[in-house]
């Protein structure tokens, strides 16, 4: 059997409403060589584990699940690794298991990127934004600048969270990704997120690339940890994400970043105060009159095959 070039990593925790849509979107990938799809489901109390025994099934050898019989991310153990060390591939592809792929075409586009480009250690895509909760689906905005190569101000960027990459989308080098993996691991320490991680330390490796295509598209819902709906959550969320992104500043010998770095996330990363009624209804108007709200009825009278092949812009 030829080992695959490409392992796409993917967490799952009690994800039923939406692991079909995620599978599905790995699935129709067409590429010109082989990829694997390594799955770990965190314990799931609901339907998930049946959904991925099911897809195992039908697709052996490509679907590989790996279930928790204890749940590691409530006792706070170690659980973003277990995919990785059984990682075959000589690049990675990540997606949670409520988010989904877009583009039959992603893991070929990136892959030829990367392998006509050697000095690059990721690349990344565009994507869309679903929301559950206030029932909208939109297209993510492209940065007015191009993120591509390598320099101090592009990392610090990246730290600042003024970057358009976003882990369903991004594709790394397996090599340099283990070469990093000890400063990243380092990194989480005490961090609510663990993306921003995987972009900077990438940056630091190597040339970074940001490819205009939506490709993806981020669920937010309920269970996000983020949870932008979530007025509490989401205060809580920011403050804990400012503290680490300035530990990370000085774990990796930057505390000159420091002054300029508490600004930006000062005046980019607010705690949000609850909107008026008047900004809510202008917000509401904006998204009807662009169709939001439209798609995203449409996306939710699909199928799983069907959903993953819509397109909104």
């Amino acid at each position: 059997m030829i080992a695959p070039l490409v392992s796409i990593l993917c967490n799952t925790y009690n994800h039923e409403l939406y692991i079909r849509d995620c599978l599905e979107g790995f699935l129709m990938q067409k590429t010109d060589f082989p990829f694997e799809i390594l799955i770990h489901d965190d314990a799931s109390t609901d339907g998930t584990g049946q959904i991925l025994k099911d897809y195992q099934v039908k697709y052996p050898g490509i679907i590989k699940p790996y279930f928790e019989t204890e749940n590691r991310f409530s006792q706070k153990l170690p659980f973003t690794l277990c995919n990785y060390t059984r990682a075959q591939g000589k690049y990675l592809a990540f997606c949670e298991g409520d988010d989904f792929w877009t583009s039959p075409n992603k893991l070929q586009l990136q892959f030829d990127f990367m392998e006509s480009h050697l000095d690059y250690s990721m690349c990344g895509t565009g994507l869309y934004y679903l929301n559950h909760l206030e029932k909208w689906y939109r297209p993510m905005n492209y940065p007015l600048k191009d993120f591509d190569g390598q320099s101090e101000e592009l990392s610090f960027q990246i730290l600042c969270c003024n970057h358009p990459f976003r882990t369903p989308t991004v594709f790394v080098r397996t090599k340099i990704y283990s070469d990093a993996l000890k400063d990243m691991m380092r990194d989480r320490k005490n961090a609510p997120m663990g993306d921003l991680q995987l972009f900077f330390h990438m940056s630091l490796h190597g040339k970074v690339k940001f490819i205009k295509q939506r490709a993806a598209t981020y669920r937010q819902n309920q269970t996000s940890v983020s949870n932008y709906n979530n007025l509490e959550a989401h205060n809580a969320f920011v403050k804990k994400c400012q503290t680490a992104i300035e530990q990370i500043a000085i774990n990796n010998n930057h505390p000159e970043w420091l002054p300029e770095l508490r600004q930006i996330l000062q005046r980019t990363h607010k705690i949000n105060p609850q909107s008026s009624l008047l900004m809510r209804t202008l917000v509401w108007g904006k998204r009807w009159l662009k169709g939001y709200y439209r798609n995203y009825d449409k996306f939710m009278s699909m199928s799983p095959q069907e959903r993953v092949r819509f397109r909104i812009d």
